[in-house]
């Protein structure tokens, strides 16, 4: 079955100014869905609340066992990136400063998918919720020029100008192979952006 009916379903965010992050998001939601379905799941997406205030995008069925999803796409962490990073996990720790309410925290999702070049990474939505609490510096800020590992970085969103009110949210990056090393996972390989080029120049070992 082909989800054409998925691509447009996903929210643009005020920071998204060239639309590009909400046309790789709903094309990542899209391959999901077919890959599963491919691999003998029942998929059904969401409903539009589950979407915007559960953070969850399919349901995924299979010998009688429905788990919830929610799909993180491949971005460019800045602008001024030349490609699209494939070493490290985004996270939203907070949609307002000092807070844990973001979507690192708040997803209710049984699963969380990060769409990589060549594959999809499926982690327990819980054990990231463990390993964000464990390991992140919550009281250590880069600015908002730039990311460092389980530091957090500040991000000006909304205003006047989008309608809503000002808020300061916070995120954190994590690599790949260091949630691997500590949560249990699987991967499921695709074939979209395989010619992207990868811009791994945050990829920091940590190992503690």
């Amino acid at each position: 079955m082909h989800y054409g009916s998925i691509v447009g379903i996903m929210r643009k965010h005020p920071q998204d100014k060239t639309g590009s992050c909400k046309f790789i998001g709903n094309q990542a939601e899209q391959v999901f869905a077919e890959t599963m379905e491919g691999e003998g799941h029942e998929v059904a997406h969401s409903s539009m609340h589950e979407d915007c205030r559960k953070h969850i995008d399919f349901f995924l069925t299979k010998g009688g066992e429905t788990k919830s999803y929610q799909v993180k796409s491949i971005r460019k962490f800045l602008r001024r990136n030349k490609g699209y990073n494939n070493s490290h996990a985004l996270f939203e720790i907070s949609k307002n400063q000092g807070k844990r309410d973001g979507t690192a925290f708040k997803t209710q999702s049984d699963f969380m998918v990060f769409f990589r070049k060549g594959e999809f990474l499926v982690f327990p939505t819980e054990g990231l919720k463990e390993v964000c609490t464990k390991y992140v510096e919550f009281d250590e800020h880069t600015g908002e020029n730039d990311y460092e590992n389980f530091k957090l970085k500040l991000r000006h969103s909304g205003g006047p100008k989008y309608g809503t009110k000002a808020r300061v949210e916070e995120l954190t990056i994590i690599p790949y192979d260091f949630l691997k090393e500590k949560l249990p996972h699987e991967s499921y390989a695709h074939d979209l952006y395989k010619s992207y080029e990868a811009d791994d120049r945050y990829d920091v070992e940590r190992t503690t």
